[in-house]
């Protein structure tokens, strides 16, 4: 699997469009094109913090977006194993704002409960059960 991104496709999408038919005709291999990518990461302050700067990042430099996966972590908020939230660090309202409007609710009281929530809750079993709605291996 190769990957690359792109920052201005405008600029390139002569060259591009014919080296992906190249690729496609030669080789008869499928091409995705994304048009955003996606974090998931633990439920804690610093796995949020994580995600939202590397979205922050990414768009100062016009890059893809960021996003969080939203399913993923609605798996977690739901169905995930609670382990306690230790030492000092707190959430911000930034990072607690990436994520979508529906799940801010419920990480900020899982905070205020001093709860976190590991990715690892989330395990390849549940994944590949199609439990997780709108994730897919594909």
């Amino acid at each position: 699997m190769y990957e690359t991104s792109v920052t201005r496709p405008d600029l390139f999408r002569g060259y591009f469009t014919e080296q992906i038919g190249l690729l496609m005709q030669n080789h008869g291999v499928p091409v995705e094109i994304a048009e955003s990518l996606y974090y998931f990461g633990d439920i804690d302050p610093a796995g949020l913090r994580i995600g939202s700067q590397a979205a922050q990042r990414r768009a100062l430099r016009h890059a893809l977006p960021l996003k969080p996966a939203a399913s993923l972590y609605t798996w977690l908020v739901e169905h995930g194993r609670r382990t306690p939230l230790e030492g000092s660090e707190h959430v911000t309202d930034q990072d607690i704002g990436w994520l979508p409007s529906d799940l801010r609710g419920p990480v900020t009281a899982l905070f205020a409960s001093r709860q976190r929530v590991p990715q690892e809750s989330l395990g390849t079993h549940a994944l590949m059960s199609g439990r997780v709605p709108e994730w897919s291996f594909g």
